[in-house]
């Protein structure tokens, strides 16, 4: 047993996470090699994984680990991979699952400059230049962008319940609303009252630090009500 296999037993998963493949590359950019763990909750009697994610050891600072804000991801199997997605010369993680139930998903992260970014989930399997997509696995990061990057927030919604997705804070000064719109698994009647996906297009401009700040509740309620909320800090560079 390597001595990242053991390191990663005691010292960076917790005791009910298994390690399901690794990788060491330089991916914060630093030429520093770093130790990339895909890891999951076993689930016992060859059920596969629960709660699968990825975490990143600094080389440079061992002490130091960046995790993704991914959850919810399950699967009997998985592999990590590392290459330069993005085309920045710093290379990015990909991790690919396959479940019998639902099949082969991929997600995308980016770890440079120490910092954890999502790239792409299993609902958007493409990066386009310029443009950064959010979910909810995204609540609660910190996130880096240029000003310019058009921003597309996805968010899980039904308003058949009365529960819809409403502004707490909007930035006009650094944010540009350039459309909104709601996505329906199908347009036909049968469908009337399901679920769908709120999706905001947002463009980041000026340089500076902002907030994207939303909460799910009907409109007679308060916001303290809310049954779900959305947080991310943007630094517009």
């Amino acid at each position: 047993m390597n001595s990242l296999v053991s390191a990663a037993g005691s010292d960076l998963l917790a005791g009910d996470e298994t390690l399901i493949d690794q990788a060491a590359a330089d991916v914060t950019g630093d030429a520093v090699t770093d130790q990339i763990l895909l890891y999951g909750k076993a689930q016992g009697n060859g059920g596969g994984f629960s709660n699968i994610n990825v975490l990143v050891q600094d080389g440079a600072n061992p002490n130091s680990v960046y995790k993704t804000a991914l959850s919810g991801v399950n699967g009997e199997t998985g592999r990590v991979f590392v290459c330069d997605l993005t085309g920045d010369a710093v290379n990015d993680v990909l991790f690919a699952v396959n479940d019998a139930t639902t099949g082969i998903r991929c997600f995308g992260s980016e770890f440079k400059n120490h910092q954890a970014q999502i790239l792409f989930t299993s609902e958007e399997k493409t990066v386009k230049s310029g443009e950064l997509i959010l979910t909810g696995d995204n609540n609660g990061q910190t996130l880096n962008v240029r000003s310019g990057t058009k921003i597309q927030l996805r968010l899980n919604e039904n308003p058949s319940t009365g529960y819809v997705w409403q502004w707490n804070e909007f930035d006009q000064n650094h944010l540009q609303l350039l459309d909104q719109q709601m996505l329906v698994p199908d347009n036909s009647p049968a469908m009337v009252g399901k679920p769908g996906l709120r999706v905001f297009t947002l463009l980041a401009q000026n340089s500076g630090d902002i907030t994207i700040d939303l909460s799910n509740f009907p409109m007679w309620k308060t916001q303290a009500e809310a049954a779900d909320n959305f947080k991310v800090t943007i630094h517009i560079i």
